[in-house]
């Protein structure tokens, strides 16, 4: 759409200190457009014991002052996308009806610190919070066609790192995701359970590493020090040792002992350099391990 533009990849990090400031100097110019309307939002998650909330908040800026202020309690069963998702719907719908109030307005700013959910937005295809893009599409469609001279732009900006608009609504999402009171949906998340999948798994995961060790004589001991999980969670990582895993069909590929596999057999490898020279380890041992 010509009149949408949308700049979802965050820049390098050494460049978001800038981005920030760079960022604040324009919402300080556009306090003088009474054509301009800026919108921030942000979803929030809340763990309580075994319990998750999540919330967004939105706020709308025109000369400098908050038109709409939004606050919402958004579920115990979605994931911060979301949330995202579902923040970024609600302002749009936002948006639309302050236009019906103010006429004037000719260029609408979206900022949000979440990349994903702004690549995704304006997404036909299937995908995790589909409704929600389906009622954003909804809802900007129906701008642009009652609202000719209106562009819309749409960027990733820094979260937390001192962006005035943004600071405020992450105060809002995560207002609302300690918040009492009924939620806004209470339908399972195709997101969500992706989440709790992946908890659970590298959850099992640090048990088995935290439970097995794993002897110096083992042809997988090497990989073990980079695919163990530390105590925060994640692989660790060594300047001295690189891990890459690579699928092959082999016809003589070799296995940590130094063995060809079979025609046409589908093993993983572990490719692990160190100190100590390469060790390679096939499928069959990771799975022991």
């Amino acid at each position: 759409m010509g009149r949408v533009t949308i700049k979802s990849d965050p820049p390098p990090k050494e460049e978001q200190k800038s981005l920030a400031s760079s960022h604040n100097i324009t919402w300080n110019q556009a306090k003088s457009s009474k054509q301009t309307l800026i919108v921030y939002s942000d979803g929030s998650k809340n763990l309580t014991g075994n319990k998750q909330t999540t919330g967004y908040g939105l706020i709308g800026m025109c000369q400098g002052k908050q038109v709409f202020t939004i606050s919402v309690k958004h579920s115990h069963k979605s994931s911060p996308f979301d949330a995202e998702m579902y923040a970024i719907t609600h302002t749009s719908w936002k948006v639309l009806l302050y236009l019906d109030k103010n006429p004037t307005i000719t260029k609408v700013k979206y900022y949000s610190d979440y990349s994903s959910a702004l690549k995704s937005i304006m997404d036909g295809g299937p995908h995790a919070a589909q409704f929600a893009s389906i009622l954003f599409r909804i809802k900007t469609h129906e701008l642009l066609t009652k609202y000719p001279n209106v562009k819309i732009s749409m960027e990733w900006t820094p979260g937390h790192r001192g962006v005035i608009g943004q600071s405020i609504v992450d105060r809002l999402a995560k207002k609302a995701s300690k918040s009492r009171g009924p939620t806004l949906l209470d339908e399972l998340t195709k997101s969500h359970v992706k989440q709790t999948l992946r908890e659970e798994l590298i959850r099992r995961w640090r048990e088995r590493c935290r439970d097995t060790e794993i002897p110096t004589t083992s042809g997988i001991y090497q990989a073990s020090k980079v695919l163990r999980p530390n105590c925060q969670g994640g692989p660790r990582r060594s300047p001295e040792i690189q891990s890459t895993l690579v699928w092959s069909s082999c016809w003589g590929a070799t296995g940590s002992a130094g063995r060809s596999t079979q025609r046409g057999e589908q093993r993983r490898v572990v490719r692990t350099r160190g100190n100590k020279g390469e060790v390679g380890v096939t499928r069959d041992q990771c799975c022991v391990w």
